[in-house]
C-alpha cells in the first residue's frame, strides 16, 4: 500500500494546526526557501567566505529569538 504524503497532508487536521502554529510563530510569517538556503550554502563555500571559521547561521526566519523572547 503506497501512502501519499501530500494526501496525508491536505486531509490530516493535526498536521495542519501544527503547521499554522509553526508559521504564527514565524516572525517573517512563512518558512524558508530552499533557494535561500542554497545562497547561503553557495556563499559559504565560495572564496569570498575563505574567512569564515566557526559560525553558527540561524535561517529560521526570527523563529528561534521567538522562542528565546517567550520563554517564561
Amino acid at each position: 500500500m503506497k501512502i501519499s504524503i501530500s494526501k496525508f497532508r491536505e486531509n490530516n487536521y493535526f498536521y495542519k494546526s501544527y503547521f499554522q502554529s509553526v508559521l504564527n510563530k514565524n516572525p517573517m510569517g512563512r518558512l524558508g526557501k530552499p533557494e535561500e538556503v542554497a545562497r547561503l550554502f553557495n556563499y559559504l563555500v565560495s572564496e569570498e567566505a575563505g574567512y569564515i571559521t566557526g559560525q553558527w547561521l540561524d535561517m529560521s526566519g526570527g523563529r528561534a529569538v521567538y522562542y528565546l523572547s517567550s520563554e517564561k
